[in-house]
């Protein structure tokens, strides 16, 4: 209630006034609690010197009644008025608070808008590069001619294929952190965590994209794990960034591409460790572990 009041001080003003008519209808109908019988503007004009504290009453209580309703009125007229002051005050605070906090958004917003255009393409770049590393039939001609004669389709995949797909990635990945660190004030207190957790999911990604290429360029049989619950906190993020930043998809080429899903991602890992006989991934999910599920 009291949070009611501080942000609508109309409201006060309102039972102000009701108050003051209630009384002085009030004061109308008890005419033998008065001196004389009061005509209407007499009951109003009572009304309102009392609990206004004025003190410019023509007229004398005649009973213990009458006497009793100015001491009422008066007190609550007391009470008002400070509750009216407090929540004008309150509001005119927050309204003034609201003010800075946009103004402080606006100055801040072009660098908030150059770091969620960074996450923004490392996003599409990542997941569209996992999509193709963790794909276990995704393979390269061996008779194309900048493939070395004798190479094995597992290290040649590995080599050339894959490996294209991540050489970007670290290099991205490291900005979106140094950009992170230089605009940490412009941020906020909201944006700064949400990025910050984006960055130690999307790395989760980039190991196990890593680990995936050591695999196939490597010897032997290799089993590592994929961190599923990363790739679903870094879709939500992703959605909510789109949602703070809407001009994103009107400035970035990559925004009416198709981007996989973090279940298709999870599907390209399952397929893989049913068909590749070197690499197994285990995926690590909370909702598997909730439900008793292991891959």
């Amino acid at each position: 209630m009291l949070k009611f009041i501080n942000r609508n001080p109309w409201f006060v003003a309102i039972l102000y006034a009701i108050i003051v008519a209630a009384f002085s209808a009030l004061f109308y109908f008890s005419p033998d609690q008065w001196e004389r019988r009061l005509g209407f503007i007499d009951s109003l004009y009572l009304s309102v010197s009392v609990i206004t504290t004025l003190g410019y009453v023509r007229v004398e209580p005649a009973g213990d009644w009458g006497t009793a309703f100015i001491l009422i009125e008066a007190l609550l007229g007391v009470l008002l008025i400070g509750i009216f002051l407090n929540a004008i005050s309150h509001w005119y605070s927050e309204r003034e608070n609201k003010a800075a906090k946009e103004r402080e958004a606006l100055r801040w917003r072009p660098a908030q808008l150059h770091v969620a255009q960074h996450l923004y393409r490392l996003h599409h770049m990542l997941f569209n590069s996992c999509r193709w590393i963790l794909k276990h039939d995704h393979h390269i001609d061996l008779s194309r001619p900048d493939v070395p004669g004798g190479i094995s389709q597992r290290k040649a995949d590995g080599v050339i294929k894959k490996q294209s797909f991540y050489s970007y990635l670290e290099y991205h990945y490291n900005e979106l952190n140094k950009m992170i660190e230089r605009n940490a004030v412009a941020l906020g207190s909201e944006l700064h965590p949400m990025i910050m957790d984006y960055s130690i999911c999307a790395k989760d990604m980039i190991s196990a994209c890593d680990f995936a290429i050591t695999a196939y360029i490597g010897e032997g049989k290799y089993r590592g794990s994929y961190n599923h619950d990363a790739a679903i906190r870094m879709s939500e993020i992703f959605e909510e960034i789109n949602e703070a930043f809407p001009e994103l998809k009107y400035i970035e080429e990559n925004s009416t591409k198709e981007l996989l899903a973090p279940d298709d991602l999870r599907s390209i890992v399952e397929q893989s460790n049913e068909c590749c006989e070197f690499l197994h991934m285990e995926i690590s999910s909370r909702a598997d572990a909730d439900t008793g599920k292991s891959d």
